[in-house]
């Protein structure tokens, strides 16, 4: 057997290894959370905080895909926990804000 058997049609050799690029860190969405859990909506916000925090973790540890999946379930679980806030606020403000004020209005009426 001679040497030509072994080489590489290009050469052979080693070359330099190739490196993928790394995958680019999704969103953590990490203030959403923290405010939806302040001013919103505690429960879902909790959540969103846990998965926002879960994002780092896995891209850390190089699992991408599961930081991935963590980023979208904290975006949505922010979102629910916003609504969910608003809606409070309104209910909040048509079952006390709106009596005072049409209380208020009555009061005015009859002086």
């Amino acid at each position: 057997m001679n040497q030509e058997q072994f080489t590489a049609p290009d050469g052979g050799g080693y070359g330099a290894p190739r490196r993928c690029p790394m995958p680019q860190m999704p969103k953590n969405h990490l203030a959403l959370a923290v405010l939806t859990t302040l001013f919103c909506c505690l429960p879902f916000g909790i959540i969103s905080l846990i998965y926002a925090i879960q994002v780092n973790i896995s891209a850390n540890s190089g699992n991408f895909k599961m930081a991935e999946f963590s980023s979208e379930k904290a975006l949505f679980w922010g979102k629910v926990a916003l609504w969910c806030g608003a809606a409070l606020y309104i209910v909040n403000s048509l079952f006390f804000l709106l009596p005072l004020a049409l209380a208020a209005i009555a009061n005015l009426t009859q002086i």
